[in-house]
């Protein structure tokens, strides 16, 4: 689980979860109110999942064609990219490049 680096208060599930779905770039920390940026390694992992998600329905089209096998894959890949996204999920201070 992710700990702000400037209270080092640990978040929980749910307020990750919730912080992730704002729409600008830092999560403001639910304890210290401080702004929090995901590091570059986090993000990373993040869109090697998404573009792993991505793969795998595309794969269930190009094999099957478009059935409803490609909406239950995605349907199942959702709901376990946001229950593994606070775990890998580390936070920095400042927002780092990508590169």
């Amino acid at each position: 689980m992710p700990v702000c680096q400037s209270c080092k208060h640990t978040w929980g599930w749910w307020e990750t979860v919730k912080s992730s779905f704002a729409v600008q770039q830092g999560m403001t920390c639910p304890y210290c109110k401080s702004t929090q940026y995901p590091t570059s390694r986090s993000r990373k992992v993040s869109s090697g999942l998404v573009f792993l998600t991505l793969f795998i329905v595309f794969a269930f089209n190009f094999v099957w064609g478009p059935s409803i096998a490609a909406v239950i894959a995605f349907l199942i890949a959702l709901p376990v990219y946001l229950a593994l996204y606070p775990i890998y999920l580390t936070l920095s201070n400042q927002e780092e490049p990508l590169f």
